[in-house]
């Protein structure tokens, strides 16, 4: 015990002693006024870029000079005011953005260099100013790296910075500076527990890779596969939904094995995982059944591909696109854009009508009922050019059928075929809109409207 408490205790020792070193003190007080100096001047350059200088480029998009040069390369150089900038002012605007953000670094690396030049020329101790050079060094590549990957693909960086790359980073800047302070072999062999269902004791490494390195290894096997899918999705002609297909069973897998080699590093006894296996059958016998039966079901879209991504259907009485097929929940965007999150054994269970299965197109019927004294034929003649003329309908595919009669009325069918069921109402109400602005001309008076007053 005596030995695992000195592997903790000896780095604080070594720091104090390290810390009480006149040459090292020098070394920090200069280091600290570097990095405070190099911070307030990149907070400054921050300020200027983000509220002076970026907006000051994309008004200068406008000059005169670049709206000629525009009109005479059209190729080359294009501009629209209600648009982005000019591709120059915008290029450059991107440059002075990746500079504001390394700019930190950058001042650091200077200044540091700057000091360490004088530490040498006047023969003082420098080790730990080039160590935090190295460092600051290494904290420029980084932030280029995520600075450029912000400006090529946008938004979609923030996923893989926030919750991959910055804590691997971070990491690495923790291990660098405690490399002399502390030696990790030792440290990971410090014994936290030692249990009797255990293969082995329970140590600070395995403990790491266990929960952090497990999360590590989740993490990029979920970032690797939706890099997988959106360059399958831009670059070759396969559907969403078979890559998906593709994707999920080996990500699972993967998954599924990472989660058995923590087990293995926590140091869990074969009894362990029985007694672990028994409780969880148990549980599924009791209380998961419908988690099993979605999982089955899912697999089972997945594969079968009867359900895609991008499908527009109608399920209980709505009608959504479905956004996404999961291994649990398919989530369903109806016409109110609200997001419906529909366990997937309702698709077996319930009737599901698919409106793009076999084709985008489908039938628009729009129920019209007018008196018998307006139902002429130059009614039908405008109505029928009303259809004609809607851009969402296909050419060709408008015709007017009579679907019944009333007590003194007609009822009329407006048909024909639309690409897009989701705007399928608006394409109604439009219709109806210019029907009703037609009917006082002609002295046209449909039943179902109630005239204002």
């Amino acid at each position: 015990m005596s030995d695992n408490f000195n592997i903790l205790t000896d780095p604080f020792y070594k720091l104090i002693l390290y810390l009480g070193r006149p040459s090292v003190q020098i070394q920090l007080t200069a280091i600290l006024l570097v990095v405070v100096a190099s911070w307030l001047a990149s907070r400054l350059l921050g300020f200027i870029t983000t509220h002076w200088l970026v907006p000051w480029l994309e008004k200068k998009s406008t000059h005169w000079f670049w709206l000629v040069l525009a009109s005479v390369m059209p190729e080359r150089l294009t501009h629209n005011e209600s648009d982005s900038p000019h591709w120059f002012w915008l290029l450059l605007k991107h440059v002075f953005i990746i500079i504001k953000d390394i700019a930190f670094p950058s001042l650091a690396l200077f200044g540091l260099n700057y000091v360490q030049a004088d530490f040498i020329n006047n023969q003082r101790l420098y080790g730990l100013l080039s160590n935090v050079y190295f460092l600051f060094g290494i904290i420029f590549v980084y932030r280029l790296i995520i600075s450029l990957s912000y400006q090529l693909f946008g938004p979609r960086t923030r996923r893989y910075h926030y919750r991959l790359a910055g804590p691997i980073f971070g990491l690495y800047i923790f291990g660098y500076i405690l490399t002399d302070l502390v030696d990790f072999y030792q440290l990971a062999n410090f014994e936290l527990l030692d249990i009797s269902s255990l293969n082995r004791p329970l140590t600070l490494g395995s403990l790491f890779l266990g929960t952090v390195g497990l999360y590590f290894w989740i993490d990029s096997i979920l970032g690797l596969g939706d890099i997988l899918q959106r360059l399958g999705e831009k670059y070759t002609s396969i559907q969403t939904g078979t890559i998906e297909a593709m994707l999920t069973p080996i990500r699972y897998i993967l998954i599924s094995g990472g989660i058995l080699v923590a087990f293995s590093n926590l140091g869990l006894s074969e009894n362990t995982l029985t007694v672990i296996t028994g409780g969880l059958s148990v549980g599924i016998g009791f209380g998961m059944q419908e988690v099993i039966s979605n999982f089955i079901s899912g697999l089972m879209l997945i594969f079968e591909q009867s359900l895609r991504p991008g499908d527009v259907i109608s399920i209980d009485g709505q009608i959504g696109k479905v956004r996404s097929i999961n291994i649990r929940s398919t989530v369903v965007s109806t016409l109110d854009d609200v997001d419906l999150i529909i366990p997937n054994q309702t698709f077996f269970t319930s009737t599901v009508t698919s409106y793009t299965r076999g084709t985008n197109l489908i039938r628009l019927s729009i129920p019209l009922e007018v008196s018998e004294t307006s139902a002429t034929p130059e009614f039908l003649k405008h109505t029928l050019e009303i259809l004609e003329a809607h851009p969402e309908i296909q050419p060709d595919s408008p015709e007017i059928l009579i679907t019944g009669f009333g007590p003194k009325s007609v009822i009329y069918a407006l048909e024909g075929w639309i690409s897009d069921v989701m705007i399928m109402e608006d394409i109604k109400s439009d219709v109806y809109k210019q029907l009703w602005q037609l009917y006082p001309q002609y002295d046209f008076l449909p039943t179902y409207l109630i005239k204002p007053a």
